[in-house]
């Protein structure tokens, strides 16, 4: 499986959270190394950053994440992570992932937010326990 990673967010305590696109499957995914999140050493050793596409072995192994998150979390075997490119990749090409202009549209409906400031949502997210996506691009 390529991914063409869009986020690295740092977590706590050396732990990250890496995210991107899979043309093949045409939906976000959230590699997890051996199911956790990933380390500093394990970023720094495959080049891992927004832009970069990475080759991976999905695994077998069942997660004990919950919804929204459980939809793009893909447990890989972190022995088979391949750097493709160091990237940016063009984006405008077959197998470029579709886009919404509103996120109520990009979370097919299942967007809530915590409270309404001068005409703003804020705190918009998809409430845990719900099978919809919990990462989309815009």
């Amino acid at each position: 499986m390529e991914i063409r990673i869009t986020e690295v967010t740092e977590m706590h305590n050396d732990s990250y959270c890496v995210a991107g696109w899979c043309a093949a499957l045409r939906r976000m995914v959230r590699p997890l190394p051996g199911g956790s999140n990933w380390t500093a050493s394990l970023l720094q050793i495959h080049k891992i950053a927004p832009g970069a596409t990475v080759r991976v072995t999905p695994t077998n192994l069942r997660l004990a994440g919950s919804y929204p998150h459980l939809t793009e979390d893909t447990a890989i075997d972190s022995t088979t992570i391949q750097l493709v490119s160091t990237g940016p990749e063009p984006w405008f090409a077959a197998g470029a992932p579709p886009y919404s202009l509103k996120l109520a549209d990009a979370f097919e409906g299942h967007l809530s937010w915590n409270s309404i400031w001068q005409g703003n949502r804020q705190g918009a997210h998809v409430k845990p326990g719900v099978k919809a996506r919990s990462l989309t691009l815009m």
